[in-house]
């Protein structure tokens, strides 16, 4: 149990608390024990999270467990998910300043396969702006089958199936036509 003395140790003005006040408009004048303790790990969490840019590592470093963080980011305490997003931002951006670095000093024998792919999990929108998420892809080949279903079910003759099949795949351009040999 904390006693007044401890608690004041810890006070958030001692702990730096400015930017959180300032930067997310969090009141940290009243916080106390057990508040102050949960910031102050979500702080290192954090701190880490933006080193490393995984879970496991920024929680073995804030000395918390990993269900902890993802339990901070559901309920959003000391708007939690937010600083998690920046937190990720600075990974994201830490990653293109090496990559930039290493693109500066890039010799022949040098492989960049492995930051690259780090970028692009990181950072698809600006890495893979060609990607697709599947269940997009999905959605619209599902959407494409049963259109042609209901066209097939319009004709009398079966044998136009794959025709009509592939007509509505391509105008839904999830297929290019296929060439006659």
């Amino acid at each position: 149990m904390m006693n007044e003395a401890d608690d004041k140790a810890l006070t958030p003005v001692s702990k730096g608390y400015a930017e959180l006040q300032e930067v997310w408009d969090i009141d940290t004048s009243d916080l106390h024990g057990h508040q102050i303790q949960e910031l102050d790990h979500q702080i290192a969490f954090l701190t880490a999270y933006a080193k490393c840019g995984t879970v496991l590592y920024a929680a073995e470093a804030a000395g918390v467990h990993e269900a902890t963080a993802h339990n901070w980011k559901k309920v959003n305490h000391f708007r939690f998910k937010e600083r998690m997003s920046m937190a990720h931002t600075s990974f994201s951006e830490s990653l293109e300043n090496k990559a930039l670095e290493l693109a500066m000093k890039l010799e022949p024998n040098n492989n960049p396969v492995i930051l690259i792919t780090l970028m692009n999990a990181n950072n698809p929108d600006k890495y893979r702006p060609n990607s697709v998420a599947p269940s997009e892809t999905m959605t619209e080949t599902l959407q494409a089958m049963k259109q042609a279903t209901r066209e097939f079910k319009r004709l009398e003759d079966g044998t136009q199936t794959e025709t009509v099949t592939e007509t509505v795949i391509i105008k839904k351009g999830l297929q290019q036509p296929r060439t006659e040999e």
